[in-house]
Parts: C-alpha cells; sequence; structure tokens
C-alpha cells in the first residue's frame, strides 16, 4: 500500500475520500488491508452532507501505522445519524 510505506511506524494517516469502499463488496480487500496495515482511530462518514460540489460520498479515515493492543477499538460515526449519550433529547 503506497500509503502505508511513506509512514514511519506510529505515524498518523489522515484520509479523505469516497464512502463506498466501506460497504461495496470490491471495498472488502481495502478494508483487510487497512485493518492489518493500520491501527484504525477513527471513521467519520460525512454522507450526503453537501460539503464538496462534487457528487462523492466523503468519509474521514484517522489511523496510525502500525498495529496495537487496541484492536477493534476504533470510533465510527455518521454526520447522519444523531445519537447520544444520555441527558435530555
Amino acid at each position: 500500500m503506497g500509503i502505508a510505506s511513506v509512514l514511519k511506524p506510529g505515524g498518523v494517516l489522515g484520509l479523505l475520500t469516497s464512502n463506498r469502499f466501506l460497504t461495496i463488496k470490491s471495498g472488502a480487500t481495502l478494508r483487510q488491508l487497512l485493518r492489518a496495515t493500520f491501527d484504525l482511530q477513527a471513521i467519520y462518514d460525512l454522507g450526503d452532507t453537501k460539503l464538496f460540489s462534487a457528487a462523492v460520498l466523503p468519509v474521514i479515515l484517522v489511523a496510525r501505522k502500525g498495529r496495537s493492543e487496541r484492536q477493534d477499538t476504533c470510533i465510527f460515526d455518521r454526520v447522519y445519524e444523531r445519537r447520544y449519550n444520555g441527558g435530555d433529547q
């Protein structure tokens, strides 16, 4: 993976791309590669927010090169789903 080759171990990746790879079958290989190469910190699916004029549904991925012992604790959030942490709604 080109991105991983330029990052030092522990280097941080911030990637803004289309969210399609999150759900389509052909994105499975990329998802597996990301999980094997990076410690995924956060994924923010911006959905249809019209943030950009291009017809793209963006996602922000934050990851650190290398694996850690805190596997499977990645933050995943979608801006078009309202989540509450208790209190008044």
